[in-house]
């Protein structure tokens, strides 16, 4: 083992392999979601969203199809997806 890696550091390293670009894109979107950047009702752009974090397209779907799963985004049928719109408490 090299003296400057730990094995904390070695914990990170695989704790890095084993996470996909799909729960990376996921936990951007539920961050940008829940902090209210993306409002009730706001469709949700795949290229823009796929653009702004370098990724393809792919993980990108994946990653909405979990969160419409979860019921934080909504598919509207040859509209695209959306957040959410808000709960009546």
């Amino acid at each position: 083992m090299l003296p400057w890696l730990t094995e904390s550091s070695v914990d990170r390293f695989s704790d890095v392999r084993d996470t996909t670009l799909a729960k990376l894109v996921r936990d951007d979107m539920l961050g940008l979601i829940l902090k209210g950047v993306l409002a009730p009702g706001q469709r949700i752009n795949e290229p823009d969203v796929a653009n702004r974090l370098q990724v393809s397209r792919v993980p990108v779907r994946e990653a909405l199809r979990e969160l419409e799963s979860s019921g934080l985004v909504v598919a509207r049928k040859h509209s695209g997806r959306f957040c959410a719109p808000a709960r009546s408490r």
